[in-house]
């Protein structure tokens, strides 16, 4: 009887033991699974750093030069930072196979605790990846920016004055095309449009204007527009324009897009 007793006793410290060890074998692989992806997220992000820091120049931050050159020093720093972080974790990955439960512990203790630390240190690499790839991004812009803007100016530059004739005829084949015209304000038709009379026909004690079109203002003018301004300014076709009038006609204008800095007030008839 008393045999049969500490058998069972036996058996039940047996399988306690057993049981606590698959459970500190599986807290282990966990660890050890959690570690082997922090480490390999954590080199993946050290790896962009350095392509980061080989590939970028201070003026691809847009930034004064000595600006940039700190910005790309700080990444560098990170890099460094990093690099003595992941040096100081060489942390063994003991095999389960012949190590005690307590070592398995300690280990599993261990790969939690460098896991950690690789993923705040991933994290301060990505913050610094994220300034400098968000000051290359806006530094691109503002270069394609100013891009467009000198080819901007470079049309308006090289536009030349049309005629209301060759401006109907074209239509749509010269839009986007810039131009170069003076008018007279006749009406105010709301909305920054106004339609302008762009032929001078001088008088014998006066100018008369004719031939109008529409113009699309974009922008503050540097002065109010009103009916009667004679104006000059550069701008580009949108082709022809048709609307109906308030006695139920079709009329058909060419209409011309204007920045209301390209405008000018330069005298009055009315």
């Amino acid at each position: 009887m008393l045999l049969a007793a500490g058998a069972i006793v036996t058996s039940t410290t047996i399988q306690r033991v057993q049981e606590e060890r698959a459970e500190i074998e599986a807290h282990h692989a966990e660890a050890s699974s959690r570690f082997s992806n922090a480490s390999e997220e954590f080199s993946t992000t050290k790896l962009h750093v350095e392509q980061l820091v080989e590939e970028t120049s201070p003026k691809d931050l847009g930034a004064s030069e000595a600006d940039g050159e700190r910005v790309i020093d700080s990444l560098q720093g990170a890099f460094i930072l990093a690099s003595e972080r992941e040096r100081l974790l060489k942390t063994e990955l003991l095999e389960v196979e012949g190590s005690s439960s307590a070592e398995l512990q300690r280990n599993t203790s261990a790969l939690t605790s460098a896991a950690e630390s690789l993923d705040m240190g991933a994290a301060d690499l990505q913050t610094a990846i994220d300034t400098i790839e968000s000051a290359r991004e806006e530094q691109a812009r503002a270069v394609a920016e100013a891009e467009r803007l000198a080819a901007l100016a470079a049309k308006k530059a090289a536009a030349i004055p049309t005629t209301f004739e060759d401006l109907f005829r074209a239509g749509d084949s010269v839009m986007g095309s810039y131009f170069q015209f003076e008018g007279k304000i006749i009406q105010d038709a709301g909305s920054g449009t106004y339609r302008v009379s762009m032929t001078k026909d001088p008088g014998y004690s006066r100018v008369f204007w004719k031939d109008p079109i529409l113009v699309s203002v974009t922008g503050e003018p540097n002065q109010r527009l009103l009916e009667d301004d004679i104006i000059t300014f550069v701008g580009s076709s949108l082709g022809v324009q048709s609307y109906e009038s308030i006695f139920k006609q079709s009329i058909s204008l060419p209409l011309i897009s204007v920045a209301g800095a390209d405008i000018t007030v330069t005298g009055r008839d009315g």
